[in-house]
């Protein structure tokens, strides 16, 4: 890309406009600090039936892919015991009009692959002696393929963290020529993170430091005077420095600028972590539906989703229960009078009393303790035969003396009534005799 001189002339003015010595208040361009990388996307996807993960990144307008493939190859005479480790940048015209000429851009790809190498396999952060399967047969050959899909700036960063999250997400196989085999990732030491910076000198006769960009766009790469590359990890550690040619720096701008991407690093290691967590949350809901089948899935991980939605309650039979609730024929029923049939109970307990008695004789008890216990129960069912004998006695003794009382209530009537009809007869005589006396007068 051809850059004008009046956007040039621009760039220029928005560093000059603005103090150097603070970093967050200088305006760039875009509305960015100096030290303020653009906004970042990351998806992460993987293969259910391959031992292959990608990455699609993308920092601003730049956007590349990443693609983490692995196949079991054997390994070099001598080193048996080691894995395979490959990185493979790929420029087409998609990405940019000036990689149309694949020969003009070759170097350039080949410098991103070397970066990317040093950063990742030459600082230990893969441990490859774990790809090894059987020593001096087979073994793990990692390959990791980056597309260059739109080249927006700052190549060297995009490249290097898409590498690190698709190695994060990728997962071989345990077993081979299993398909329902666990899958297990891969033996990560540390996750090493690039952060490039360049350098504008804006006055060629000016002995001064020049001015330090961070992440760098398409445009601003056209002015640029020089760069370095820092790879630092979660730990703060320095892991490689990467600068060919361009303006001289000082120790001091060399040091401060060091200091800027360990910080930046553990920002963009977290981003990382959260990230592939997330994916491979959800690369394991898709695994287990593969698995189990699309009506068989795991009873869990539905469970665990936001979007379930909550399932009514069913209230149809509800009328119909409450209805039988409230039956009044069941509510009131009947109440037992005391001359019912006494028979089931004493049916019951004997029953009862027979079973704790031929429970008791797997017990570990003595001979005497079990006597007594046969006494107990043989107590129990005297008592409860003579209770019940007691209360029908007692039944019939009340039913007698209520026919007592009646027959006394029907005597004392009949005797009360003869005398009656005793004092009737005596008046009436008196009553003739009395009459006789006055006919004689």
């Amino acid at each position: 890309m051809m850059l004008s001189s009046n956007e040039r002339d621009f760039l220029l003015a928005s560093l000059k406009n603005h103090p150097s010595s603070d970093d967050n208040a200088v305006q760039r361009a875009d509305g960015r600090g100096l030290v303020e990388f653009r906004r970042m996307n990351l998806a992460l996807r993987r293969s259910v039936r391959e031992a292959q993960s990608e990455c699609e990144f993308q920092l601003g307008r730049t956007r590349v892919l990443a693609v983490v493939s692995g196949e079991v190859v054997p390994p070099f005479p001598d080193r048996p015991t080691e894995g395979f480790l490959q990185f493979n940048v790929e420029l087409s015209p998609m990405g940019a009009a000036v990689f149309e000429h694949k020969q003009a851009h070759k170097a350039w790809a080949a410098e991103l692959s070397r970066i990317v190498e040093r950063s990742i396999r030459d600082c230990k952060a893969l441990d490859t002696e774990a790809l090894a399967i059987v020593a001096g047969e087979s073994v793990w050959a990692i390959k990791c393929t980056i597309h260059v899909l739109d080249h927006g700036g700052n190549l060297v960063d995009a490249v290097s963290i898409a590498s690190v999250a698709a190695l994060m997400h990728f997962r071989r196989p345990e077993t081979l020529n299993d398909p329902d085999s666990a899958m297990i990732p891969l033996s990560l030491h540390h996750i090493p993170v690039s952060i490039s910076f360049c350098f504008v000198q804006l006055d060629p006769n000016d002995q001064d430091d020049p001015v330090v960009m961070l992440d760098p766009t398409d445009r601003e790469e056209k002015i640029v005077d020089g760069n370095i590359t820092y790879t630092f990890n979660s730990f703060r550690e320095l892991c490689a420095v990467h600068k060919i040619g361009g303006v001289s720096i000082s120790t001091d701008v060399v040091l401060r600028c060091a200091n800027i991407a360990a910080a930046k690093a553990e920002d963009l290691t977290d981003m990382l972590k959260k990230a592939t967590e997330k994916a491979d949350q959800e690369a394991i809901e898709q695994r287990r539906a593969m698995l189990r089948g699309k009506e068989f899935m795991d009873k869990s991980v539905a469970a665990m989703s936001t979007t379930q939605k909550a399932i009514p309650l069913d209230v149809s039979g509800l009328d119909k229960a409450m209805e039988d609730i409230i039956d009044f024929d069941n509510l009131h029923a009947p109440i037992p009078l005391r001359n019912d049939d006494e028979s089931a109970k004493k049916a019951s307990m004997q029953t009862l009393m027979s079973t704790l008695e031929a429970s008791a004789e797997g017990l570990a008890i003595t001979q005497a303790a079990r006597d007594h216990f046969h006494q107990l129960t043989q107590t129990v069912q005297i008592n409860g035969t003579s209770k019940s004998k007691m209360e029908d006695t007692k039944m019939d003794s009340d039913s007698d003396e209520e026919e007592d009382v009646v027959m006394h209530v029907q005597s004392e009537f009949a005797s009360n009534q003869a005398k009656k009809d005793e004092d009737s007869d005596q008046s009436s005589s008196d009553e003739e005799d009395l009459m006789a006396a006055i006919k004689k007068k």
